[in-house]
Order: C-alpha cells, then structure tokens, then sequence
C-alpha cells in the first residue's frame, strides 16, 4: 500500500504482518507494480522511482518511471507499459534497469491495460484510447464515432474487455468492436 505522504507497508496476507518500507523521498506514491517471477516491486513516486527486491528487502533507485499514472505488466514478462504525464511508453526491467522499447505517444496517459491472450495493449490517454497491437500499430477507438476517455479498464472472462469512460458510461469491448454498453442508474 502506498500514501500520497510517500510511505509504503507491505501486507503478507498469509501471516497478517505488516513492514513499513523506508523510503527518503517522501513524495506521493504514484503507482506500485509486482513483478512476481523477479519477486520486485516497483514503486513510482512523484519525482522518484524504486525497485524493491522482497527476498533481500533491498531498495534501489531507478530511472524512467517517475510519478507513474499507471504501470502494467505484460504477461509473465519484464515488459512494462508505462502511462505518465507526458507519454507511453513500454520498457523492459533487466538487472535492475529499465530499457526502453517503445514510446508509444507523447500525450498524458490515464491507464493502461494488456490484454495478453489477444496481444493487446490499451492505453487511455487524454483525448483518445488506443489499442496497440503485438507490434504496436495503433488504433484508435471511438464509441459512436466520438473520442473516449477510459478512467479503467478490465477483462472478464467471457473475453470482454470493460472499459469505465468519463462520459459514455461503461463499455464492453470484443474482437475489436463494441458488445455492450451498462448504463448505470441511482435508485
């Protein structure tokens, strides 16, 4: 869990054991992404970025994923797609360093999402949603030909990709078209 006061505990859900991870830098943290076959954590803050190694419970500096909005894996992989202020950007994690791959757009980026069984790669950005393909060819997607926003984005297991929209509600996306729409209403 992170603060906006930059603190950080990890939560061992077997034993209920909390520990509190020094961080100097005691900015907002931005965004925290697991890498589970490295057993590392990822952590953005507002001017700073971390990896936290679990076994060693070692803290290092990085460069590259600074006041993160949103960090994704892709698949199993140390690929990472990077949604910031000012970008997109997908980067690989390998000894403790980020590579760059791919900046996919220099426009501030709300979310992320990787759909891995279909390749795919979503990214919300201010005035679009785009949907990478696995060679990053992009295309935008519109819902009745307007621009959309997606504040999150999610797969249910029926192979509908959910995307929550600042104006068109949620929609339900499939085989590149979409499939539903929920309207949600106060009663």
């Amino acid at each position: 869990m992170g603060t906006t006061k930059g603190d950080l505990f990890l939560l061992d859900l077997k034993t209920g054991i909390k520990d509190k991870v020094a961080i100097k830098n005691k900015r907002k943290i931005s965004a925290l992404l697991f890498l589970e076959k490295e057993k590392i954590l990822l952590i953005s803050t507002e001017g700073s970025v971390y990896s936290y190694h679990l076994n060693s419970r070692k803290l290092s500096s990085l460069q590259g994923l600074n006041n993160a909005k949103d960090l994704q894996q892709i698949g199993n992989s140390n690929t990472i797609v990077y949604a910031g202020f000012d970008r997109a950007t997908v980067l690989n994690f390998e000894n403790n360093t980020l590579h760059k791959i791919k900046n996919l757009n220099f426009s501030r980026a709300y979310r992320s999402f990787s759909d891995n069984e279909n390749h795919q790669i979503f990214v919300s950005y201010v005035d679009n949603l785009v949907v990478y393909d696995s060679v990053f060819k992009e295309k935008i997607v519109q819902y009745n030909n307007k621009s959309i926003t997606a504040k999150d984005i999610c797969k249910t297991t029926n192979d509908i990709v959910w995307i929550a929209t600042f104006s068109e509600g949620i929609l339900g996306y499939a085989n590149n078209k979409f499939v539903k729409k929920l309207i949600l209403q106060m009663v």
